[in-house]
């Protein structure tokens, strides 16, 4: 019963902990990368009845310049449209249930794992819809948290370009290059609307998160 009691609190904890690491990361990113003259950010629009991620990437500006934050941003290349990318998709608890698990968590109630699939879970509808589809665009759906909170796939370059309907660029940072989305994803409304965030599209934010934790640690 002990550790139940730690699986809520810790599982609270951490998302709250995630979303404000990723918001001060692109508060601290976003403004520079903004404000280069002559850069404007890259800009797919998407279809009709698309749902665009706009939380889900920080605007990357045109190649060709290395930016006050050590990025470095070149043109995508043509022998990089098969390399994997493992991206994980969030979807959100439905409002009420989120509100009961954060009242419960607050006063100290034991919860067990049973408890958190059967009352505090993402819809399993919207679940399945998001899995199904992405298995048809060929995705490999690699794991669902027993919450549906999480689901998590890979694919190729090319493949996420397409379904996701974004352009890529590589980015340096730290020596190390990586693949990056350009702009923001989307999905179509029927499998996007509940879909809260699409993480993994900018791999460099991971290392820059990391770096940013060791710079907390060090004061």
């Amino acid at each position: 019963m002990k550790t139940a009691s730690r699986k809520p609190r810790n599982r609270a904890a951490a998302q709250l902990g995630v979303a404000i690491g990723w918001a001060a990361l692109v508060l601290a990113m976003g403004p520079a990368l903004a404000q280069q003259p002559g850069q404007p950010a890259a800009a797919a629009p998407a279809a009709a009845n698309r749902k665009v991620f706009t939380n889900s990437v920080i605007p990357l500006p045109v190649q060709g310049r290395v930016m006050p934050q050590g990025l470095n941003v070149s043109a995508a290349s043509p022998r990089h449209q098969n390399d994997q990318m493992d991206l994980l998709f969030s979807l959100p608890l439905p409002a009420d249930a989120q509100a009961r698990l954060e009242e419960r968590v607050a006063k100290g109630a034991v919860l067990s794992p049973e408890d958190l699939e059967r009352d505090y879970s993402a819809k399993a509808a919207d679940a399945n819809a998001l899995a199904d589809w992405l298995k048809a665009q060929g995705f490999e759906v690699t794991h669902i948290s027993p919450d549906r909170t999480s689901i998590y796939a890979k694919a190729t370059v090319a493949q996420i370009e397409k379904s996701l309907q974004v352009n890529f660029a590589r980015v340096t940072m730290d020596g190390i290059t990586y693949n990056a989305a350009r702009n923001a994803p989307s999905l179509p409304e029927e499998v996007g609307s509940g879909v809260h965030a699409i993480i993994g599209l900018q791999p460099f934010r991971r290392a820059q998160f990391r770096n940013l934790g060791r710079l907390a640690k060090s004061h």
